[in-house]
């Protein structure tokens, strides 16, 4: 039900003054044209009803408000208990907005939405501060149809066995989590916990986390992540476990700790499936800067049973990542399909711009991946590099590859097609390949088209 221009107005104005200018927003007092319930500045009227739901909603709280212990916000007292207080006033099932005015909030536990639909509302990322003091605790455990915004939320930025994150949450559906900064965190910055789906992630800065940036657990889906600055994680940027998920404009950077030595599992973004997931399928990765990471930009991996297919990497900046700027490897029975690598710039990585790699040689395959429109400059081995015969039915077309250390390709894949590419004098695009560009293994030497 919507709210006409007369009825905003009307219940506009039956807002306290003190809290008129905060507190109304028709997306949060819900078309109700009866009852409502503020608490706020010491203030309560009659409780609103959500027509659509039959439901109470509580529309602004206020967690410095005193009948709820008064949070102080003063970085020095246990603000745990108030906080967790305000948020009790919704009853689960219901909906309503938390505020928090700008301090610095020491909690010493979990704050817990436990099943309410809660929208929490920080006044400024830079000043108003969510800081975990005890180790192994997670900062805010959310919940369906929740929302957690512009708040620092910072953890105790000690390494330990135990599994605390800022943003924590477990088979959970709807959730918003949108310009925040989420840092120093024991483990993840952001975990969805199993088979969560239709989450939000926009526009926060997510750093110096002692794990992954976000992990999306196994059978997580339908996710967008949007907008983020995502760095200086000890592992991944971003951890995908499940399918159909959008990634754009992100700029993940300088991901894998240096001491101790990150080996494995620090990467810009990875695409995974183990045992406990399920397949991993139309995936778009898009317009996202991806660079100085320590393992490879992006990583597209199967190592069990389940597959990766029709997955679109496109449009992406990804430069000066340790090792190749992407990677597909197939490392179980399941089958990486028709992935799409579509004009992106791949600059100065190491090893090689793209390395399709089957080399362990096991039932499943790489099979019908498009490499096309891109650029692949100045790697530190090969642009493009197709590593053994179980590789099958690549396209590679429409790229330019120069200034590679090794050259612009290498193929021992099977069917590779070469359609029109420029591996040489890129004054206009050509099909030159010199013999110093283009190696292919095991086979006659690729000709002019």
């Amino acid at each position: 039900m919507k709210l006409n221009t007369g009825e905003e107005s009307q219940i506009a104005a039956s807002l306290p003054p003190k809290v008129r200018h905060m507190a109304y927003t028709p997306s949060l007092v819900l078309a109700v044209p009866t009852m409502l319930l503020l608490v706020c500045c010491g203030t309560t009227v009659a409780p609103v009803t959500d027509v659509g739901a039959g439901t109470p909603v509580i529309p602004v709280i206020d967690v410095r408000d005193p009948r709820f212990g008064g949070a102080k916000g003063d970085g020095v007292t246990d603000d745990t208990a108030a906080i967790q207080a305000a948020i009790n006033t919704i009853s689960p099932g219901q909906t309503g907005t938390v505020l928090i005015p700008v301090g610095i909030y020491k909690i010493t536990a979990p704050i817990n939405f436990e099943g309410r639909r809660v929208h929490l509302e920080c006044a400024n990322p830079a000043t108003t501060v969510i800081h975990q003091t005890t180790a192994d605790q997670s900062g805010i455990v959310v919940s369906d149809y929740s929302s957690v915004r512009n708040c620092r939320i910072r953890g105790t930025n000690t390494p330990g066995t135990g599994h605390a994150s800022g943003i924590d949450a477990g088979g959970t559906t709807g959730v918003t989590i949108e310009g925040n900064i989420i840092e120093q965190w024991q483990k993840q910055g952001m975990k969805t916990g199993e088979n969560s789906s239709w989450w939000i992630v926009k526009n926060n800065v997510i750093r110096d986390n002692h794990d992954e940036g976000i992990l999306f657990g196994p059978g997580t889906s339908d996710c967008l992540v949007d907008g983020n600055e995502i760095y200086g994680n000890w592992s991944n940027a971003l951890d995908f476990n499940g399918p159909r998920h959008t990634v754009v404009n992100n700029s993940l950077h300088e991901n894998g700790h240096a001491d101790p030595v990150c080996l494995s599992d620090c990467n810009g973004l990875i695409l995974f499936t183990s045992p406990d997931t399920t397949d991993i399928y139309n995936v778009v990765i898009a317009n996202n800067h991806v660079y100085s990471n320590t393992n490879f930009g992006i990583m597209i991996a199967s190592s069990n049973v389940t597959s990766i297919y029709n997955v679109s990497v496109r449009n992406n900046m990804i430069e000066n990542n340790g090792l190749p700027g992407i990677k597909l490897e197939q490392g179980g029975s399941g089958n990486i399909q028709f992935v799409s690598i579509a004009n992106n710039i791949i600059v100065g990585n190491g090893v090689d711009g793209l390395l399709l790699d089957n080399h362990e040689r096991t039932t499943g395959t790489i099979t019908g991946v498009k490499i096309t429109g891109n650029k692949f400059l100045n790697n530190t081995g090969w642009g493009i590099r197709v590593y053994d015969s179980e590789v099958t039915d690549t396209t590679i077309a429409g790229n330019v590859a120069l200034g590679n250390s090794s050259g612009a390709v290498v193929d021992s894949g099977t069917n590779t097609s070469f359609g029109v590419n420029c591996f040489a004098n890129c004054f206009t695009l050509d099909t030159t390949l010199g013999s110093s560009d283009i190696v292919v293994l095991g086979k006659s030497p690729v000709s002019k088209p």
